[in-house]
């Protein structure tokens, strides 16, 4: 079956299934954050590869879940409900109805909502994010969430975050959540900031449009990756390792490598594929992929470096 995608007209990444009219050109920095979460989409119609999950990380008033909330697709599933078992209760309903297959991603767009709960209800939701988007589940039965299902369940998660949400002592800013998505961190320069006020403030007067775009997609697309990708992927898989690895408190030593880099260079060597596959739908990935990965590397951190 075709899946269909309507995204907030941008002038987005080139490809076929995401070139369209600029009503949001005056800001730029839409472009990248949605040819990241287009990235994110696109590894679900990858064939023997499981839906990525990421975070995209920077601080209130950045227009985070603007950009992905513009973004309609009938495989992500919005969720608000910042509990588990909001979350299982939601998924059981999905299932009761036979609806639940055709979601490959959940999307948060506000997961600072989370840090009114309690630490309980944080360290619940983080356990069951975690599984859910790695092993999968199939059965959860604790003291207040049932949930058993026909086969085991893996739905990918994008969640929209602040630094409010990681602060040291957060239930979220640990290794075993954040090393099993792809952190994508930004900012804006001073020009960019007053190019958005400019264009907030015509909002009223000027309507944005939507357009809907179709992924021609039948079935998953095996991508081959040259082995001198994966060669030169290597070095990236440890760098982000690092990255998350430092970001995660109570280490004992600066030294000390808690993470080797395996689950980066399953993720990322996921993301690459997912370049090839949105770009030009090729089935092999050349050079010009590996430019676009090393463009969208460059914010695969926790810096929030100023968009370009």
């Amino acid at each position: 079956m075709n899946e269909k995608i309507t995204v907030l007209s941008s002038n987005i990444a080139p490809s076929k299934n995401f070139s369209c009219d600029s009503k949001l050109e005056k800001v730029k920095h839409a472009d990248l954050i949605l040819r990241h979460f287009q990235y994110l989409l696109y590894s679900a119609y990858l064939k023997n590869e499981d839906a990525i999950s990421g975070l995209i990380y920077a601080w209130q008033e950045r227009g985070k879940s603007t950009v992905v909330l513009s973004v309609k697709h009938t495989g992500l599933l919005i969720e608000d409900d910042m509990t588990a078992y909001g979350l299982c209760r939601r998924l059981k309903k999905l299932h009761e109805k036979n609806k639940l297959k055709q979601y490959h991603h959940i999307l948060i767009p506000d997961l600072e909502k989370v840090t009114s709960r309690s630490r309980t209800v944080k360290n619940e939701l983080r356990s069951f994010l975690q599984t859910l988007m790695w092993d999968g589940v199939q059965r959860v039965d604790t003291y207040n969430i049932h949930l058993e299902l026909s086969s085991r369940l893996k739905i990918a998660v994008i969640a929209c975050v602040t630094p409010d949400v990681f602060s040291p002592k957060s239930a979220f800013r640990r290794l075993g959540f954040l090393s099993r998505l792809i952190p994508f961190s930004f900012d804006y320069d001073d020009n960019t900031i007053d190019e958005i006020l400019r264009f907030i403030g015509t909002l009223e007067e000027d309507k944005l449009r939507t357009q809907t775009i179709k992924i021609l997609k039948k079935k998953k697309a095996e991508i081959t990756i040259p082995q001198h990708y994966l060669e030169l992927l290597e070095e990236k898989s440890r760098t982000l390792a690092k990255t998350i690895d430092d970001f995660c408190p109570y280490k004992q030593n600066l030294n000390e490598k808690r993470l080797i880099g395996s689950r980066a260079k399953r993720l990322l060597t996921c993301y690459l594929k997912s370049i090839c596959l949105a770009r030009n739908e090729k089935t092999t990935f050349d050079e010009n992929n590996w430019r676009e990965f090393e463009i969208m590397f460059r914010y695969f951190n926790f810096n929030m470096k100023k968009l370009p």
